[in-house]
C-alpha cells in the first residue's frame, strides 16, 4: 500500500510541475489528461494483471530474447570469438565477457533490419494504427501526432515521423511537442533488445516483458505531458483524421533487409560514440571536481554522479524507486 501511494504522491507531483510550466493553462484539454492517465493504467492492468495480458507479456519476452540470441550468432560470424561470451569468460574472467560494441551493435542491427522489412511489409503500420486510433479516439488528439506516438512504441525517434512525413511542416508548435515528448518518452525496438540484453547478463531474465509494457504505457503519458505544457492552440491539419497512406521507402524485401541493417549499423555506431564521449566527459569532470579536494587532502572525494544522485534521489523516490536505490537512480 506505501508503494502505490507513493506512485500516486508521484504521478500527482509530476502532472503539478507540468502544469506549473504550461504555457497556457486555461487551454489544458480535461479530456486529453484524463483519458491518458486512465489509458495508461488500462493497459498496465491488461498485460500484467489478466492471463491473456500476462501471455502477451511472455511472449514480448521470448520474442526479444530470441532476437538477441539471433544477433549473437550473426555476431559469431563476423568478430569471432570477441562474440563468445564463454570464450571471453574462460581467457579474460567473467567480468570481461561482455564487449559493448560488438554485443550491442549486433542486436540493433538485427533489429534494424527485421523492423524495416516490417515496415516495408506494411504489417508494422497497421499495428500501430490500430493502437493510435484507440488513443485518438478516446484522448481527442490528432492523428498525426497519435499515429507518431504510437510508432515511436516500436521503432526509433527518426523513423516513427516518417508515418506522417506529409503533416510535418504544417505541424502545430503543440503537435510537434507531443511529437517530440513521444520519442523521449518511448524505447525504440533496438533499444528495448539491448536493455534486455544487459537486464539478462545482470540476471533479470524477465526484464524485456517489463520494459514493453513501460514503453506502451508510455505512449499515452507522454500525449498527456505534452498537451499539458503546451495545449493546442491552433487549427491542426489532421485534427480529423489519420494519416493512412505510407509510401513504401524500398523497392522489395531484400532492399527493406539491406537498408534497415545500414540504419541499425549507423544507429550502433551513433551509440557507441556517445557512450565513449559522454563516459570521458563525466570522467573529466570527476578530475576537475577532485582535483581541489585532493589539494585540501579528503581522502573519499566526492564524484560528479554521487552529486547529481543526491540532486535526484527524491524525484526517483516519488516516482517508486526504493530509497535504498534512489541515489543510484538519480
Amino acid at each position: 500500500m506505501t508503494d502505490i501511494l507513493r506512485s500516486l504522491l508521484g504521478m500527482g507531483l509530476l502532472l503539478f510541475l507540468a502544469w506549473a510550466l504550461s504555457r497556457d493553462r486555461r487551454r489544458i484539454a480535461l479530456r486529453t489528461v484524463c483519458w491518458g492517465l486512465g489509458l495508461q493504467w488500462l493497459l498496465g492492468i491488461l498485460i500484467l494483471k489478466t492471463s491473456f495480458g500476462l501471455k502477451l507479456f511472455d511472449l514480448a519476452q521470448q520474442a526479444v530474447l530470441k532476437l538477441n540470441e539471433v544477433s549473437q550468432i550473426g555476431a559469431a560470424m563476423i568478430f569471432g570469438p570477441l562474440a563468445d561470451a564463454t570464450a571471453l569468460s574462460g581467457t579474460f574472467g567473467p567480468e570481461n565477457a561482455f564487449i559493448f560494441a560488438v554485443s550491442i551493435s549486433a542486436t540493433i542491427i538485427v533489429v534494424g533490419a527485421l523492423s524495416s522489412l516490417l515496415y516495408h511489409w506494411k504489417i508494422l503500420q497497421w499495428v500501430v494504427r490500430a493502437m493510435a486510433l484507440v488513443m485518438k479516439r478516446l484522448m481527442g488528439t490528432s492523428g498525426s501526432e497519435t499515429l507518431a506516438t504510437a510508432a515511436n512504441c516500436f521503432v526509433g525517434h527518426t523513423e516513427a515521423p516518417l508515418l506522417i512525413k506529409p503533416y510535418i511542416a504544417r505541424m502545430t508548435q503543440s503537435e510537434l511537442m507531443a511529437l517530440m515528448t513521444g520519442g523521449m518518452a518511448t524505447i525504440a525496438g533496438g533499444m528495448l533488445a539491448v536493455y534486455a540484453q544487459f537486464g539478462s547478463n545482470a540476471g533479470f531474465p524477465d526484464l524485456a516483458g517489463h520494459l514493453v509494457t513501460a514503453s506502451l504505457m508510455s505512449a499515452p503519458a507522454a500525449l498527456v505531458i505534452a498537451k499539458i505544457l503546451i495545449p493546442e492552440t491552433e487549427q491542426s491539419q489532421s485534427a480529423a483524421d489519420m494519416p493512412l497512406d505510407t509510401p513504401r521507402q524500398t523497392a522489395n524485401s531484400i532492399d527493406a533487409i539491406c537498408k534497415g541493417a545500414q540504419d541499425g549499423g549507423l544507429l550502433a555506431l551513433n551509440v557507441s560514440v556517445m557512450v565513449l564521449a559522454m563516459v570521458a566527459l563525466v570522467a573529466l569532470a570527476n578530475a576537475i571536481l577532485q582535483w581541489p579536494q585532493g589539494l585540501m587532502g579528503v581522502s573519499d572525494p566526492i564524484k560528479l554522479e554521487t552529486v547529481l544522485g543526491w540532486v535526484h534521489a527524491p524525484l526517483a523516490w516519488v516516482i517508486g524507486i526504493p530509497w535504498d536505490h534512489c541515489t543510484l537512480v538519480g
